[in-house]
């Protein structure tokens, strides 16, 4: 059986999400840091952008889907999640800076549709194996946003998001 709860889906997020994984991603925090050092962000990696994510589940309820009468069903958690994006970069033009951030979004969104188990799934497929069910599928959708451009001391900044839900199997 998978793990279940909130702590194994914080992790299994924040693991498909590793700047391993996505490419203009300097560092991934399952949760709030104290502070980001700015190497973090790997703006030398990047060619003078870069970014952290940070990992919020900020809501959750157990649902139930009943199957085929009263006794046969499955409970699953709902998490809300929202993934927070800082985003820096200290190139001379603004624009420039966008398309950075564009192509850094598109990316995870073409992350989180490459697998709605976010690679919790074994080799054989069950609801009751996989950690994550799934995640950024159904009515819920992908949202996702950003607040308008900042201009720091010569560096961009420009704060991101993406939310979605992730369904975690409780039990049948």
């Amino acid at each position: 059986m998978a793990q279940v709860g909130q702590a194994a889906a914080r992790a299994a997020i924040a693991a498909w999400f590793s700047p391993q994984n996505v490419a203009g991603l300097g560092w991934t925090y399952r949760s709030t840091p104290n502070r980001v050092p700015g190497v973090n962000y790997k703006q030398s990696q990047n060619n003078g952008s870069g970014a952290v994510l940070i990992v919020h589940l900020p809501g959750a309820k157990e649902v139930r889907i009943a199957m085929g009468g009263p006794t046969s069903g499955e409970k699953f958690a709902k998490y809300s999640v929202a993934l927070e994006i800082r985003y820096k970069s200290v190139k001379t033009s603004a624009m420039n800076a966008q398309d950075d951030l564009d192509t850094l979004i598109d990316t995870l969104l073409a992350r989180i549709r490459a697998d709605r188990t976010f690679g919790t799934t074994p080799l054989t497929y069950s609801g009751k194996t996989s950690t994550i069910w799934q995640a950024g599928e159904g009515a819920a959708g992908i949202e996702w946003g950003q607040l308008k451009a900042v201009l720091n001391n010569g560096v961009v900044e420009i704060p991101a998001w993406i939310k979605f839900e992730c369904w975690i199997y409780i039990a049948g």
